[in-house]
C-alpha cells in the first residue's frame, strides 16, 4: 500500500478547513438569526476552532499514526504475517478454508515463525530460508505457501529503503 502522497494531504487538510469554516459559519448565521446575536460577534468567538481541528488531525495522524497504527511489514511480527499473507492470499488465490487449515498445520506455523525469526535478525543467507521448506511435499498447500513467504521475506529485506 502506498503512503498518501503530499498533494492528497494538502487537499485533504484543506477540504477540512474549508468544511470547518462552513460548519462555523452556518452556526453563526443561525445564531443570527434565532437569537440576534450579530454574525461577527459569534464568528469571532469560534474563529479558533477550524485551526484547532485540523492541527489535532494532523497532530493524530503524523505523530501518532506513524508510531502506534503503522503497517508497515518491518515494524512487528503480526504486520510481517499480515503482509506475507496478503500477498500469498493474492497469489494463490487463497480462500479463507485454506488458512483454517494452514493454521491448524503445526509445521506450517513453526516454519513461519522460524522465518520471521530469520527476517527480523536480517539473515541474508537464502539456505536457510529455503531449509524451512523442507519437511513439506512440493506439491501441499503450506509448501506453496512457504515458497510465496520466503520470496516476499527476501524481497522485503532487499527492497531499497525509502528516504524520509
Amino acid at each position: 500500500m502506498k503512503k498518501p502522497t503530499l498533494k492528497r494531504h494538502v487537499i485533504y487538510y484543506v477540504g477540512t478547513l474549508i468544511l470547518m469554516v462552513l460548519f462555523i459559519s452556518g452556526y453563526a448565521l443561525i445564531e443570527w438569526i434565532i437569537n440576534d446575536i450579530p454574525f461577527a460577534d459569534t464568528y469571532m468567538r469560534l474563529w479558533i476552532i477550524p485551526p484547532l481541528v485540523v492541527s489535532l488531525l494532523f497532530a493524530y495522524e503524523f505523530i501518532l499514526g506513524g508510531i502506534v497504527f503503522s503497517k508497515n511489514p518491518r515494524r512487528n511480527e503480526r504486520n510481517y504475517v499480515i503482509h506475507v499473507s496478503s500477498v500469498a492470499k493474492e497469489v494463490l488465490n487463497l480462500e479463507l478454508s485454506d488458512f483454517e487449515t494452514l493454521r491448524d498445520n503445526e509445521g506450517f506455523q513453526e516454519a513461519l515463525k522460524k522465518i520471521y525469526r530469520l527476517y527480523s535478525a536480517k539473515n541474508q543467507d537464502e539456505t536457510a530460508y529455503t531449509n524451512q521448506l523442507k519437511g513439506f511435499q512440493e506439491d501441499s498447500l503450506a509448501y506453496q505457501v512457504l515458497t510465496i513467504i520466503v520470496k516476499e521475506t527476501r524481497f522485503l529485506l532487499n527492497e531499497p529503503k525509502a528516504k524520509k
